[in-house]
Formats: C-alpha cells, sequence, structure tokens
C-alpha cells in the first residue's frame, strides 16, 4: 500500500514538472516572438535612418550630374539622408559599362550602345532616362588632302574609334548606308582622344571622334576636316542607365535623382554664360569650343517616343551588326517607371 501511494506521488509529481515545463516554454516562445518582432521593427527603423549612397559615373561631354551638384539639386530633391558620388570615367560608356557589371556604380550617363550590348551580357542594368542627343557633335574625319572627302573613300582605309561605343556604331552605319560593311575597312580600337592624336601622327586615315578632341586639335593648327556627321543616323544617343538592384531597393530615390537631373537640364538652358563658363573650367576647355558644344547639344531627362524608336533603332542595328549574341527586349531595356513616378514622364 505504502509502495503504490510513493508511486502516485512520484506521479503526480512528474506530471506537475511536466505542466510547469510546457508553461514555460510556451511563455519562453511567446517572449523569443516578440524579441524578433522588437528586432525587425529595430531594423526597419535603423534602414530608414542609414545613408543612401548613390553612385554615378560620368564621362567627358556630360555634364548634367556637375551641374546638379554644383546648384545643390541633390539636397533639394532628396534631402540630407542621401550622398551623391560622381566618378569620372575618361574611358567613356565600355568602361562605366565594366563598373555596372563589378557593381561598382548605380547610375550612369553613357551611349545607348554600350548599355545594350552590357544588357546581353547579362548585366542588371536598363535605361531610366535620357540625356541628350550629339549628331552634330559626333564625327568622322580625316586630314585635309588625306583624299578621302565621301564615305565611299573609306575602303580600304585604316579608321580609329573606341569599340563599343555610340562612335562604334556611327562607322558601322556610315559604312552600311554606302553598302561598305566593316570587313572593307580596317578598325582600329582607340579611345576618342587617341583617335585624334593618332590621326595626326598619320597611324591612321580617318577617325571618328567628337568636336571636343577634334576642335582643340585644329587650334594647334592640325587641319582636321569633317567628313561626315552622326546627323540623321539616329545613333548618337546618350542616356541615363541604372542597375536594376538599386532602382529596385530605393525606387524613390531613383524617381528624386532623375528630377534633380531635370533641374540641372532646366538650369543649364536658362543660364548659358554660367554654363558654358563651368562647363569649360571643369573639362580644361577652351570657352569658344564649349560653346560650340552647348549650342548643339539637345538635353532632356524624359523618354519621348522619338527617343525610345531612337533605342530600339540601335538594337536592331546591333543585332543585324552582330554586335550582341544574346536577344534583348525593349521592355526589358527600358523603364520609364520612375520617370513617370518623378513626374517627368
Amino acid at each position: 500500500m505504502k509502495k503504490r501511494f510513493l508511486s502516485v506521488l512520484v506521479l503526480a509529481m512528474l506530471t506537475t514538472v511536466s505542466l510547469l515545463g510546457c508553461g514555460s516554454t510556451e511563455e519562453a516562445d511567446n517572449t523569443s516572438e516578440d524579441s524578433v518582432t522588437e528586432a525587425a521593427d529595430a531594423k526597419e527603423e535603423t534602414s530608414e535612418d542609414e545613408k543612401v549612397i548613390i553612385r554615378i559615373a560620368d564621362q567627358p561631354g556630360c555634364f548634367v550630374a556637375r551641374i546638379a551638384e554644383k546648384e545643390g539639386f541633390y539636397e533639394k530633391e532628396l534631402g540630407d539622408n542621401v550622398e551623391v558620388e560622381i566618378i569620372d570615367y575618361p574611358g567613356g560608356g565600355p568602361a562605366i559599362t565594366e563598373s555596372f557589371s563589378a557593381g561598382e556604380v548605380d547610375f550612369g550617363f553613357l551611349g545607348d550602345l554600350p548599355v545594350i550590348t552590357n544588357k546581353a551580357n547579362g548585366s542588371d542594368i536598363k535605361i531610366v532616362g535620357y540625356s541628350f542627343s550629339k549628331e552634330e557633335t559626333d564625327l568622322l574625319v580625316t586630314l585635309e588632302g588625306s583624299g578621302i572627302t565621301s564615305l565611299e573613300d573609306l575602303k580600304g582605309k585604316k579608321i580609329g574609334v573606341a569599340i563599343g561605343t555610340t562612335a562604334h556604331s556611327m562607322i558601322l552605319k556610315q559604312l552600311d548606308s554606302v553598302g561598305l560593311t566593316e570587313n572593307d575597312v580596317e578598325l582600329v580600337n582607340l579611345s576618342f582622344a587617341d583617335c585624334v592624336t593618332s590621326l595626326v601622327s598619320g597611324d591612321i586615315d580617318a577617325a571618328s571622334s567628337f568636336t571636343t578632341f577634334v576642335l582643340p586639335a585644329n587650334k594647334d593648327g592640325a587641319n582636321i576636316v569633317t567628313v561626315s556627321d552622326a546627323t540623321g543616323l539616329g545613333i548618337s544617343n546618350t542616356v541615363i542607365a541604372a542597375s536594376g538592384s538599386f532602382t529596385d531597393a530605393h525606387p524613390k530615390e531613383t524617381a528624386q535623382l532623375l528630377k534633380a537631373f531635370d533641374d540641372a537640364v532646366q538650369w543649364i538652358a536658362e543660364n548659358k554664360d554660367e554654363s558654358i563658363s563651368f562647363i569649360a573650367e571643369y573639362a580644361e576647355q577652351d570657352p569658344e569650343i564649349t560653346t560650340i558644344d552647348w549650342e548643339k547639344w539637345k538635353q532632356h531627362i524624359q523618354l519621348t517616343e522619338e527617343d525610345i524608336d531612337a533605342v530600339e533603332g540601335v538594337l536592331e542595328f546591333a543585332e543585324k551588326q552582330e554586335l550582341i549574341e544574346n536577344e534583348v527586349s525593349l521592355d526589358e531595356l527600358i523603364d520609364t517607371s520612375y520617370l513617370e513616378a518623378a513626374g517627368l514622364q
């Protein structure tokens, strides 16, 4: 009997401990859930307080980003919790797209062809805005007395060009317009500046470059003459490219940045003399040359139907010329939603 009583007592004690244990586990679970919720809330608050850094790739001839910085448009549109860093790329589009692929920049001013080729290679890049058309400042040039007076005369000649840039697409389209192909000439991959110096030294017969580089050389007595420019070719477009991962994470800041760029474009249009003075000083350029470029630029930030058609034309041309291997659709290449959010589209 005594033995049976002890067994019942032990069973009762074990049951009590078990019940107490269940109560403690449930309480611990509730405490744990509360802690996770509090941590998530704290993380969200911390995330909101963290400064967003926007890295913008710039290149010679593109000054919208710098004007926006100079005039305080980033602070006006983005506020104090966003820091903007502008990184200069003298090498232009191909160098900028390499940085996009490496995740080193979030936005960039560059030609549409480099964006297209980069997208075709699998990069998370897209066009979110327009910058300017420079048809009259993109030039195919030669030395006076070279015997090259027309595009047909390029056959068998050595031509300097920055491969992968809008200058590259320009020369290919110019050749195509007179029934020539890349196989009918020898293209030499050179930077925009080296195209001019190599032409002057006689290493090449012609070059695809910009007024920014050609005009200073002529002031020094180079005797460079223009054979043709990019007018009517629909390929000399500078766009605003963005990293998809950044725009997905920061849609509000993306729209605000585009608004800051638009503020800068409006300021440039309304302040010609001050714009020219600033650009000439920053580029270490003769103000007279800057004035020539300024008067030929056609700038705006929104993507018009004409702009989108031009990009589509370059995309089709890139496919035709086999400059890209993988298919790229216009819808995945261009995203106007951030312009719309900024009230610009």
